[in-house]
């Protein structure tokens, strides 16, 4: 009851021309953090509702910087949620509305509201880098512990998902973002290499015609990713790594770059 309230208080808080003043963005930042304490050892159950949820969104759609504290708390929250790998039946309607607003949010992100279409460039430079790292977080939870889920429902698109994905991983600015969306592609990729070593007579045709959609996006990942590694056709990003000092495990930033790419 706590949890619902102060959710509803954070909703209900000034805002002015579109923004908050400065008494109630500190209030929403206090709630939000809060709520993301309960929810790191409340179970899922009664006391998440979709009001709830649909407060908390409100607020992760607020990525610029100005607002990306806001936004970052929100995400909090829902990393929280998504981390709990112990999903009650009742609870996987909820599960799926949060995959499909975060979705949401990384599209609204990636592709230019008015056209449609992809964006290009530096478009992700005016997001606040923890807000980044946050929705990196939330992929990498969604992938490791809940993308059998969602494939398995059938009611999610789970290859416009990727899409999004490839489009969020290329136009990372910074490259340690770049590096962790790898990173779930590597999840991705081992998940789908443990399907690939079970017998072809223990998988369903359902499963194997599963494996075999994402065969394009994984070849159009491995063409950008040379490109990414090359100098004819990333030089100028390439160039500002540093290729000659290491770091405690031996590589230079250039090296461990090249190593997240090949690997």
């Amino acid at each position: 009851a706590a949890a619902a309230a102060a959710a509803a208080a954070a909703g209900g808080s000034a805002v002015v021309n579109g923004q908050f003043d400065e008494h109630s963005r500190q209030v929403c930042l206090v709630v939000l953090e809060t709520l993301g304490e309960f929810f790191s050892w409340i179970s899922l159950s009664a006391l998440i509702t979709p009001a709830m949820l649909g407060t908390i969104f409100r607020f992760a759609r607020f990525h610029e910087r100005d607002d990306g504290e806001l936004g970052v708390a929100a995400l909090g929250c829902i990393n929280e949620l998504v981390a709990k790998n112990c999903v009650p039946r009742d609870f996987e309607d909820f599960l799926m509305e949060m995959f499909r607003q975060t979705f949401g949010i990384l599209h609204r992100l990636t592709h230019d509201e008015a056209s449609g279409e992809e964006r290009g460039g530096d478009s992700l430079d005016e997001l606040d880098d923890a807000y980044v790292d946050a929705l990196l977080e939330f992929l990498r939870l969604f992938v490791s512990g809940h993308l059998r889920r969602v494939e398995a429902s059938g009611s999610f698109p789970v290859v416009d998902l990727l899409a999004v994905l490839f489009q969020f991983t290329f136009l990372q600015v910074r490259m340690e973002a770049f590096v962790s969306c790898l990173e779930v592609w590597g999840d991705f990729l081992d998940l789908l290499i443990a399907r690939g070593c079970d017998t072809c007579a223990s998988q369903s045709a359902d499963e194997r015609q599963r494996i075999e959609q994402y065969k394009g996006g994984l070849m159009a990942l491995l063409r950008e990713l040379m490109k990414k590694a090359q100098f004819c056709s990333n030089g100028a990003q390439l160039s500002q790594l540093d290729d000659s000092v290491p770091d405690d495990s031996g590589d230079t930033e250039f090296g461990a770059f090249h190593r997240s790419v090949v690997e």
